[in-house]
């Protein structure tokens, strides 16, 4: 019969198990905060190509358009 005292009790390795899940929790933790920063960083470089396209780019191509529809 099980009691609430045996119920509650690691299996032999248990304990192991449990820091093994929590270092797996913390490696995938680091991991994600790791991932956002890189995203982030991406996002940042994406958006300044875009901006450098837009001021730098858009104006020429309008004025070429222009040019070909004539």
């Amino acid at each position: 019969m099980t009691t609430c005292d045996t119920a509650v009790r690691l299996p032999p390795g248990g304990a192991q198990a449990v820091v093994t899940l929590s270092r797996l929790s913390a490696v995938l933790r680091t991991a994600a905060q790791a991932g956002l920063r890189a995203v982030r960083l991406g996002r940042e470089q994406l958006e300044k190509v875009v901006e450098e396209y837009c001021v730098e780019f858009e104006p020429r191509v309008a004025l070429a358009t222009v040019r070909i529809a004539r």
